[in-house]
């Protein structure tokens, strides 16, 4: 049997940068450290193609073992195939040295079809690549296939007492797309296999494909030298980012920014100094003896847990808020998880608005889509804030909360456990939505929380010290 050298996943890699392939295959020990909401995205994607399989239920799964014993699934899937099994899931071809594992295969009117499920609520360019890449390599081994489908959320739907898969999922015959993409896929694959096989790397300079379609898992080593100042104006896009680097690059000194905060953010940057605006002051100042940092934990799961509840939409499930003097003393903690079977974010909100009803309240949504449920609270969000140009820091990288709190107290957040809102959400959504079992999780997510408060109630008291002496 031949060697499998490229995969679904390299060869998307491959396509975004033949660098990072080479790096991957070759010196995979630089690759940077996958982010936890990254890792979260990934397990995600894992569920909802479990659930799509019951589309074409009592299927047999042809994928046995690791990574290194594709030849057993790729014989095992020959066997089904051979004795025309009505469906396979993630049956294994290899061709070209390229493997891939198609999701679902079924047999049907003497046809084969082939699905690909993506946790997605629209197809992408990279999502047809990918499917044109397996229509390829399934020919190429010797099976014939009638059509290919992507399989994908549709956001609109609205959960009933249980979840009506067929409603859920959408199908999309793409088989005509992809044919007219076949001649670039054998090109494609030629030219990754002898990058290769070369002695070194290619030399690509840094641009748009360090992140698009995805994050590159070798920009620690690739970005090493670089001067990253253009890099870190939060208000610019990543492609707006890279435009201006190559101006700077050139020795084009009048950069151009495309918007009034981008321009402020460079220039506090450049001075080194943070920048807070008269009206931010005025609305933090002369506060009474103790304030309110709020933490609230939320997320977006991609199939809808609750009776009415859509793809995606945002459900708040967990909260701290603190009671704190002006000199960093806690005076009051409340911690809350839900563990009710219906959407949690209405008794949040009651929750919430009967406890904190009139305080002003310091917080930091991740999610943009939480301003709806709280909108009878007065709460100033600083991410809010932050994008609004209210509040600039010369050392602010990114919108995220991490990055905020390093930002304005000098310090990267540590946390015991949890690392992230999303990684959060996903250990909710397994242990609590999944087993039923609320008692696995609630500490991990109190003591998450409390590692982010611990930061952001540092953090606050120190922009309001220097606001108050200003």
């Amino acid at each position: 049997m031949e060697k499998a050298i490229l995969s679904k996943s390299t060869f998307i890699k491959g396509e975004q940068c033949l660098k990072a392939l080479y790096l991957y295959k070759n010196n995979y020990s630089l690759r940077d450290k996958m982010p936890a909401d990254r890792v979260a995205v990934f397990n995600r994607g894992s569920r909802v193609g479990e659930l799509a399989q019951t589309l074409f239920p009592n299927g047999i799964n042809c994928k046995i073992g690791g990574p290194r014993q594709y030849s057993k699934a790729i014989e095992k899937t020959k066997e089904c195939i051979q004795f025309k099994e009505k469906a396979l899931y993630e049956a294994a071809f290899l061709a070209n040295n390229t493997l891939i594992y198609l999701d679902i295969l079924t047999y049907e009117n003497e046809k084969w079809h082939a699905y690909e499920v993506k946790s997605s609520a629209k197809i992408s360019d990279t999502y047809l690549l990918d499917a044109a890449l397996q229509y390829y390599i399934i020919k190429k081994s010797g099976l014939k296939i009638a059509d290919f489908h992507l399989i994908f959320i549709d956001e609109e739907y609205i959960r009933g007492e249980e979840i009506a898969v067929n409603q859920l999922f959408k199908m999309q015959d793409v088989t005509d797309q992809i044919k007219l993409m076949q001649e670039n896929i054998s090109q494609k694959i030629s030219l990754q296999l002898s990058t290769l096989e070369d002695k070194k790397a290619p030399e690509i300079s840094i641009g748009p494909h360090c992140k698009k379609p995805y994050d590159c898992d070798f920009q620690g080593f690739c970005w090493k030298g670089v001067d990253k100042s253009i890099f870190e104006i939060p208000a610019l896009d990543f492609e707006n980012q890279c435009q201006l680097f190559e101006l700077k690059e050139s020795n084009q000194l009048k950069i151009k920014f495309p918007n009034e905060i981008a321009k402020k953010q460079y220039h506090y940057q450049t001075l080194k100094k943070d920048y807070f605006d008269a009206s931010f002051v005025q609305r933090i100042i002369n506060q009474e003896s103790s304030i309110i940092i709020l933490n609230l934990l939320t997320y977006r799961p991609a199939i809808p847990w609750y009776k009415e509840t859509k793809p995606y939409q945002t459900i708040a499930y967990a909260y701290l808020w603190s009671e704190v003097t002006l000199n960093g003393k806690i005076v009051e903690n409340r911690f809350y998880i839900s563990n009710n079977q219906y959407n949690p974010s209405n008794d949040i909100v009651k929750k919430l608005e009967s406890e904190l009803r009139d305080k002003q309240i310091f917080s930091f949504f991740e999610d943009e889509y939480l301003h709806e449920f709280y909108q009878g609270l007065n709460i100033i969000d600083f991410k809010r804030e932050l994008i609004d140009g209210h509040i600039i820091g010369h050392n602010l990288k990114d919108y995220s909360f991490d990055g905020f709190i390093q930002a304005f107290s000098g310090k990267s957040p540590w946390y015991k456990g949890i690392m992230a809102d999303k990684q959060a959400g996903l250990k909710y959504e397994k242990e609590f939505i999944e087993n039923r079992n609320i008692e696995s999780i609630q500490d991990m997510i109190s003591d998450y929380l409390q590692d982010k408060n611990k930061y952001f109630v540092k953090t606050v008291i120190n922009i309001l010290k220097t606001n108050s002496n200003d």
